[in-house]
Protein backbone atom coordinates (compact mmCIF):
# COMPACT_ATOMS: atom_id res chain seq x y z
CA UNK A 1 0.00 0.00 0.00
CA UNK A 2 2.96 2.44 0.95
CA UNK A 3 4.35 1.63 -2.24
CA UNK A 4 1.61 2.78 -4.53
CA UNK A 5 1.22 6.07 -2.72
CA UNK A 6 4.98 6.67 -3.30
CA UNK A 7 4.47 5.98 -6.61
CA UNK A 8 1.83 8.26 -7.11
CA UNK A 9 3.61 11.17 -5.06
CA UNK A 10 6.22 10.68 -7.65
CA UNK A 11 3.56 10.59 -10.88
CA UNK A 12 2.42 13.90 -9.52
CA UNK A 13 5.87 15.71 -8.99
CA UNK A 14 6.65 14.67 -12.69
CA UNK A 15 3.68 15.99 -14.35
CA UNK A 16 4.20 19.93 -14.78
CA UNK A 17 1.07 22.15 -13.11
CA UNK A 18 -1.19 24.32 -14.92
CA UNK A 19 0.89 26.97 -15.03
CA UNK A 20 3.90 25.28 -15.76
CA UNK A 21 2.63 23.85 -18.77
CA UNK A 22 1.56 27.34 -20.10
CA UNK A 23 4.71 29.02 -18.83
CA UNK A 24 6.52 26.17 -21.04
CA UNK A 25 4.81 27.62 -24.29
CA UNK A 26 5.16 30.98 -23.31
CA UNK A 27 8.74 30.88 -22.92
CA UNK A 28 8.84 28.52 -26.07
CA UNK A 29 7.17 31.60 -27.60
CA UNK A 30 9.73 34.65 -26.59
CA UNK A 31 7.21 36.46 -25.48
CA UNK A 32 5.87 37.66 -21.95
CA UNK A 33 2.82 36.53 -20.85
CA UNK A 34 0.64 39.74 -21.46
CA UNK A 35 2.07 39.19 -25.01
CA UNK A 36 1.39 36.04 -25.71
CA UNK A 37 -2.40 36.16 -24.21
CA UNK A 38 -2.97 39.30 -26.85
CA UNK A 39 -1.26 37.02 -29.62
CA UNK A 40 -3.30 33.69 -29.03
CA UNK A 41 -6.47 36.92 -28.90
CA UNK A 42 -7.50 37.23 -24.98
CA UNK A 43 -8.34 40.43 -24.19
CA UNK A 44 -5.38 40.72 -21.60
CA UNK A 45 -3.09 38.72 -19.74
CA UNK A 46 -5.79 38.16 -16.54
CA UNK A 47 -6.96 34.65 -17.81
CA UNK A 48 -3.55 33.30 -17.65
CA UNK A 49 -2.45 34.94 -13.86
CA UNK A 50 -5.34 33.46 -12.97
CA UNK A 51 -4.53 29.86 -14.33
CA UNK A 52 -0.79 30.62 -12.42
CA UNK A 53 -2.82 31.89 -8.78
CA UNK A 54 -4.32 28.27 -9.22
CA UNK A 55 -7.59 30.21 -9.23
CA UNK A 56 -8.52 28.59 -12.91
CA UNK A 57 -7.34 25.46 -14.84
CA UNK A 58 -6.26 25.98 -18.14
CA UNK A 59 -9.92 25.92 -20.22
CA UNK A 60 -10.58 24.21 -23.12
CA UNK A 61 -10.95 27.66 -25.37
CA UNK A 62 -7.71 28.59 -24.35
CA UNK A 63 -6.00 25.29 -25.00
CA UNK A 64 -7.59 25.59 -28.31
CA UNK A 65 -6.21 29.21 -29.01
CA UNK A 66 -2.77 28.74 -27.72
CA UNK A 67 -2.93 25.09 -30.29
CA UNK A 68 -4.07 27.18 -33.25
CA UNK A 69 -0.78 29.55 -32.90
CA UNK A 70 0.78 26.79 -32.19
CA UNK A 71 0.35 23.76 -33.64
CA UNK A 72 3.07 21.68 -32.48
CA UNK A 73 1.81 21.97 -29.09
CA UNK A 74 -0.05 18.67 -28.04
CA UNK A 75 -3.63 19.70 -26.79
CA UNK A 76 -4.44 16.62 -24.32
CA UNK A 77 -0.31 17.47 -22.39
CA UNK A 78 -1.44 21.12 -22.49
CA UNK A 79 -4.91 20.53 -20.51
CA UNK A 80 -3.60 17.27 -18.52
CA UNK A 81 0.12 16.91 -18.37
CA UNK A 82 -0.11 13.61 -20.01
CA UNK A 83 2.06 12.93 -22.93
CA UNK A 84 4.86 15.10 -24.36
CA UNK A 85 4.63 19.15 -24.98
CA UNK A 86 5.32 18.85 -28.42
CA UNK A 87 3.10 17.08 -30.69
CA UNK A 88 5.18 14.11 -33.09
CA UNK A 89 4.24 15.09 -35.97
CA UNK A 90 4.33 19.05 -35.58
CA UNK A 91 5.54 20.82 -38.35
CA UNK A 92 9.62 21.91 -38.03
CA UNK A 93 10.95 25.43 -38.77
CA UNK A 94 10.60 28.64 -38.80
CA UNK A 95 7.54 28.17 -40.97
CA UNK A 96 5.96 26.45 -38.56
CA UNK A 97 4.51 29.20 -37.06
CA UNK A 98 3.72 32.54 -38.78
CA UNK A 99 3.61 35.12 -37.14
CA UNK A 100 6.60 34.06 -34.36
CA UNK A 101 9.69 36.00 -34.22
CA UNK A 102 11.52 33.18 -36.13
CA UNK A 103 9.08 33.23 -38.95
CA UNK A 104 9.03 37.15 -39.37
CA UNK A 105 13.00 36.52 -39.03
CA UNK A 106 12.82 34.39 -42.11
CA UNK A 107 10.79 36.48 -44.25
CA UNK A 108 13.10 39.46 -43.53
CA UNK A 109 15.89 37.04 -44.72
CA UNK A 110 14.16 35.77 -48.07
CA UNK A 111 12.93 39.52 -48.64
CA UNK A 112 16.61 40.41 -48.99
CA UNK A 113 17.14 37.65 -51.10
CA UNK A 114 14.32 38.57 -53.73
CA UNK A 115 14.92 42.69 -53.36
CA UNK A 116 17.79 42.79 -55.83
CA UNK A 117 16.14 41.04 -58.22
CA UNK A 118 13.03 43.61 -58.07
CA UNK A 119 15.19 46.94 -57.81
CA UNK A 120 15.79 46.02 -61.15
CA UNK A 121 12.79 45.35 -63.19
CA UNK A 122 11.73 48.86 -64.40
CA UNK A 123 8.00 48.23 -63.86
CA UNK A 124 8.32 46.90 -59.94
CA UNK A 125 6.93 50.37 -58.22
CA UNK A 126 7.45 49.61 -54.68
CA UNK A 127 10.32 46.46 -54.62
CA UNK A 128 10.20 46.26 -51.22
CA UNK A 129 6.51 45.68 -50.68
CA UNK A 130 6.33 43.12 -53.72
CA UNK A 131 9.77 41.21 -52.18
CA UNK A 132 7.81 40.87 -48.45
CA UNK A 133 4.50 39.48 -50.13
CA UNK A 134 6.69 37.17 -52.35
CA UNK A 135 8.49 36.10 -48.80
CA UNK A 136 4.97 35.40 -47.22
CA UNK A 137 3.72 33.29 -50.01
CA UNK A 138 6.29 31.62 -49.85
CA UNK A 139 6.23 31.17 -46.18
CA UNK A 140 2.49 30.01 -46.16
CA UNK A 141 3.46 27.41 -49.02
CA UNK A 142 5.92 26.15 -46.78
CA UNK A 143 3.94 26.17 -43.56
CA UNK A 144 1.35 24.07 -45.72
CA UNK A 145 3.61 21.62 -46.64
CA UNK A 146 4.98 21.44 -42.83
CA UNK A 147 8.32 22.80 -44.18
CA UNK A 148 8.78 19.55 -46.24
CA UNK A 149 11.01 20.84 -49.68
Amino acid sequence: MQNNKSKQKQAEKETPTNWQRIEMVIQQSKMTANAFARHIGLPRGENLYQIKKGNNGISLDVATRICQHYPEIDKLWLLTGDGQMLRDDAPAGPWANIGTPNSEAFIGFAAALILPELVNKPECRDPYTMAVEHAKKLMAALAKKGGEQ
